[in-house]
């Protein structure tokens, strides 16, 4: 396995436009400027191991899914839980 900089910036963007940011937002946020963010969503330049980590830090993901796209998001995480406690909330309610 190795880094793939266009997939990790597929994921960036995919999470800036799930927030409604735009490139000069988020690239603000980041402290970067925009057309260095646009590199990076594209796939043209890997970002830093510190835009990373910030990049995981605003969006509560961890690295490993910024990085691979392995890992399930938090709010993934989040969403699988609650959905178990309505079914077993349902069961309850059965009872």
């Amino acid at each position: 396995m190795y880094f793939d900089a266009k997939a990790t910036g597929e994921r960036i963007h995919q999470l800036r436009r799930e927030r409604k940011m735009t490139q000069d937002q988020l690239s603000e946020l980041l402290n970067i400027s925009a057309r260095n963010l646009r590199y990076i969503e594209n796939g043209e330049r890997s970002p830093s191991a510190d835009i990373l980590t910030d990049v995981a830090l605003y969006f509560d993901i961890s690295l490993d899914y910024l990085m691979t796209g392995k890992e399930k998001r938090q709010d993934e995480v989040k969403e699988e839980i609650q959905e178990a406690m309505k079914i077993l909330a349902a069961c309850v309610a059965k009872m």
